[in-house]
C-alpha cells in the first residue's frame, strides 16, 4: 500500500517537471532594446528623403542660413546612418530661377548639408529633395527678398574657362577688372566658381572689406552706401585678378 501511495503521489510531480522543461525551450530570449530608437541605426533601409530645419527666408545672393538639411530615413522617418546616398535640391516657385551653387551632395552619416546655396531672383519658392530610387520630399515655402535698390554679380574665378584667375562681371562680362556701376545703397555679390582658392580685398577707406581665402561653392555679399570707386583684388593672385566698383 505505502509502494502504490508513493507511486501516485511522484506522477503529477513529473507531468509538472516535463511541462516546465518543454516550455523553457519554446519560449524566445528577448533582448531588451534601447528606448526610443536613437537615430534610426545603420541596420535601417532607406525609403525616403526629409528635409529638416525648413528654409526660412532670404535675401537674394545670400545662402540659407542656416544651410538646408537633407535626412536619408527609413519607413519610420529614422535617420540611415550608415548611407551616404547622393542628394539633390531644387527649387520650384513663382519664377524658374534656379539654385545657385553646388546642388548635389553626398550624404555623411545619413545626412546631406546642403551649405552655401543661394537664389538670384526674388520670388516665393519650395525646395525639392530627390535622389535616386527613394521617396522624394517638399519643403514648406519660403520667401526669397530682393537687396535694397539693386545688385550686381562678380564671378570669382570660372568653372568652364581654362584660365581661373579671374574676376568676371555677369552684369556686363568685363574681365580683369571687371568693372560695374551700382548706385550707393546697393550690392554687391561675388560667386565663387572653379575649383582654386581666391578672396576679395578692398582697401579703399571708408570701405574696407576682405572676404577670406575661399574656395566654391560660395557667395559674400557687400552693401556700399557712400558714393566714390573702390578696387579690389584677389588676396591669392594679387594683380592678376582685379575688379572695380563704381558707386554713384
Amino acid at each position: 500500500m505505502t509502494h502504490s501511495s508513493t507511486g501516485r503521489r511522484l506522477a503529477p510531480m513529473l507531468v509538472f517537471i516535463l511541462l516546465v522543461g518543454v516550455l523553457s525551450r519554446c519560449t524566445p530570449t528577448v533582448t531588451e532594446g534601447t528606448p526610443g530608437g536613437g537615430g534610426g541605426g545603420g541596420g535601417s533601409t532607406a525609403v525616403r528623403l526629409n528635409i529638416t530645419g525648413q528654409p526660412g527666408s532670404i535675401t537674394v545672393g545670400v545662402p540659407f542660413s542656416p544651410p538646408v538639411r537633407v535626412v536619408v530615413a527609413d519607413a519610420n522617418f529614422l535617420a540611415v546612418t550608415t548611407s551616404s546616398a547622393p542628394v539633390t535640391l531644387t527649387a520650384i516657385g513663382s519664377t524658374t530661377a534656379p539654385l545657385v551653387g553646388l546642388t548635389t551632395r553626398n550624404a555623411a552619416s545619413g545626412t546631406a548639408v546642403m551649405s552655401g546655396l543661394t537664389m538670384d531672383t526674388a520670388g516665393t519658392y519650395r525646395v525639392i529633395a530627390s535622389s535616386p530610387g527613394l521617396i522624394s520630399d517638399t519643403s514648406d515655402q519660403f520667401a526669397v527678398v530682393p537687396v535694397a535698390n539693386d545688385t550686381v554679380t562678380v564671378e570669382v574665378g570660372s568653372d568652364t574657362a581654362t584660365d581661373q584667375v579671374i574676376f568676371r562681371s555677369r552684369r556686363n562680362h568685363s574681365v580683369n577688372p571687371a568693372v560695374d556701376t551700382i548706385a550707393a545703397g546697393s550690392a554687391v555679390r561675388w560667386l565663387w566658381q572653379g575649383s582654386l582658392m581666391h578672396g576679395v580685398v578692398i582697401n579703399a577707406p571708408p570701405v574696407i572689406y576682405s572676404s577670406g581665402n575661399l574656395t566654391a561653392p560660395n557667395t559674400t555679399l557687400l552693401i556700399i552706401n557712400t558714393t566714390g570707386t573702390y578696387s579690389y583684388l584677389c588676396s591669392v593672385h594679387g594683380a592678376l585678378m582685379t575688379g572695380r566698383i563704381v558707386v554713384r
